[in-house]
């Protein structure tokens, strides 16, 4: 027989056994079967959806239809949105004003500050605003500095909410006036009386209450090997470390949200504007920019594209959650106009996703839902978009970058995929692009459920070098809420 009628009895075999098939709850490859049996992972508990990026089918469908958790993933939505929208080249705009009159470099009224949801202010950033606020001519500011964030309305926020730990940064609630996440670094470094600790820039409104003892064995995660402490004092704070730090960790720097928005703001004009030689006299109040009040600066942020690579190569949910606000049509902008404005984007580009729900768009959230073959329609839209480019290039590269540079990066998939990751506690989730070994790409989703993020990953992996490897096979079932279907590539 030769092989074009060999090939196209394997054909024929396989589309009648399709029937057959349909009987089964699940159908994994048989690789992906025994892994999940030997990790003790039910098979519902997965969610896959991979198929070529130029495909009229899937390869892999199971359990892709039903909504679930994305965890961070649900930024690819964000970030597709914010591209497609507002242009991989816009900018945000910090405006800087003064209340009064400047002569001989000295300020006689207020400086205000007027975010306009920058996600992207960071702590280099900042300090640059401040230095083109000393070249435009202004030394000492006699009155007070004035913060306006009022381009966002937001409910009342608690930093604790979600999971308890309301210093962690990644709890920082979005704001419109956000300058470096809130975030105070701590410099820890083994010394003769035990570990150092300072903060850098200073800032008066922090005292530190040492507490950590230096240890010997290996340095493992030390970040969460400190317990916290933050009491409230006038003025200010008072943060307590505690907990064991290992003498191999050497320098290193953690990062904690200790005071609010406008104490932080405030506390670190204070210090650079110090460092840069300035004196500021008054006090550091909310309010709102005057008609009367004159604009000396706008400041710029980066190119959308540069602020949605940091925000996807390193899952930031606060930029994330300011990006989203940004995307809302209202003023002020609210979360209610940014969920209608991406849903109709969505819409709009033949996505109609009903199980959706948007809830922060970083998916720091248990109430967020997509299904992982929309996730996979949303990764091929995106493909086959003019800012394609820009969107692949933000995610991370396996083995490479970001938050998947450490996995896979021995094998010969590293280097070969752009993927977002995500993680909740009882959720994980790899959604993004793969080259296989053949040169072919492939949109893949992976979302596994009340499992362990060790299960998890394990199991993303093994799809990953699957994928890379293309199987020889020509029909696979999937599972959904409707039913069973096949694929015939």
């Amino acid at each position: 027989m030769n092989r074009f009628l060999s090939g196209c009895l394997v054909l024929f075999i396989c589309v009648c056994a399709i029937p057959a098939l349909a009987a089964d709850e699940s159908h994994l490859p048989a690789f992906l079967k025994l892994r999940l049996d030997s990790l003790n992972v039910s098979p519902q508990d997965v969610h896959i959806f991979v198929k070529g990026v130029d495909a009229d089918h899937a390869l892999l469908s199971d359990g892709a239809s039903e909504a679930v958790s994305p965890a961070s993933t649900m930024k690819l939505v964000t970030t597709y949105a914010a591209l497609q929208l507002l242009g991989p080249a816009d900018v945000f705009h910090t405006g800087v004003y003064v209340r009064g009159t400047v002569k001989d470099g000295v300020l006689h009224g207020d400086l205000v500050f007027r975010g306009g949801g920058d996600p992207d202010l960071t702590l280099e950033r900042f300090w640059l605003m401040l230095r083109a606020i000393r070249r435009a001519g202004i030394r000492t500011i006699l009155g007070n500095l004035i913060l306006d964030d009022s381009y966002y309305s937001l409910p009342a926020y608690d930093p604790g909410a979600f999971d308890g730990y309301p210093y962690e940064v990644y709890n920082t609630g979005p704001n419109a006036l956000l300058v470096n996440f809130d975030a105070s670094r701590f410099y820890l470094e083994p010394s003769d009386q035990g570990v150092k600790i300072t903060v850098d820039p200073p800032m008066s409104l922090i005292q530190v209450v040492n507490q950590i003892k230096l240890v010997g064995g290996n340095c493992n995660d030390y970040g969460n090997n400190l317990d916290i402490k933050v009491l409230a004092v006038h003025p200010g704070v008072r943060v307590r470390l505690e907990g064991p730090y290992a003498v191999q960790c050497g320098k290193q720097v953690v990062n904690y949200r200790i005071l609010d928005n406008t104490s932080y703001v405030g506390a670190l004009f204070s210090s650079i504007w110090a460092e840069l030689g300035g004196k500021f006299l008054g006090h550091v109040q909310k309010g709102t920019v005057s008609a009367e009040d004159e604009r000396i600066l706008d400041w710029k942020s980066r190119p959308l594209a540069a602020i949605v690579r940091d925000m996807n190569k390193f899952s930031n949910n606060v930029m994330a959650r300011n990006l989203f606000l940004d995307l809302s049509t209202t003023n002020p902008a609210d979360l209610a106009s940014a969920r209608k404005v991406v849903r109709g984007f969505l819409v709009g580009s033949g996505l109609d996703f009903p199980e959706l729900v948007i809830v922060n768009g970083s998916g720091l959230s248990r109430r967020a839902r997509i299904s992982a073959e929309h996730l996979g329609e949303l990764l091929e839209s995106a493909w086959h978009s003019p800012v394609m480019p820009e969107f692949v290039a933000s995610l991370p590269l396996l083995g490479r970058d970001g938050t998947l540079r450490k996995r896979l990066r021995n094998g010969p998939e590293a280097g070969m995929g752009h993927i977002k990751t995500g993680t909740l506690d009882d959720t994980d989730a790899i959604a993004g692009y793969l080259e296989d070994a053949r040169g072919g790409r492939w949109i893949v989703v992976c979302i596994v459920d009340n499992t362990s993020e060790a299960k998890a990953k394990v199991i993303e992996d093994a799809l990953l070098k699957w994928v890379y490897r293309p199987p020889l096979k020509s029909v696979i079932q999937s599972r959904s809420n409707e039913g069973h279907r096949a694929s015939i590539l």
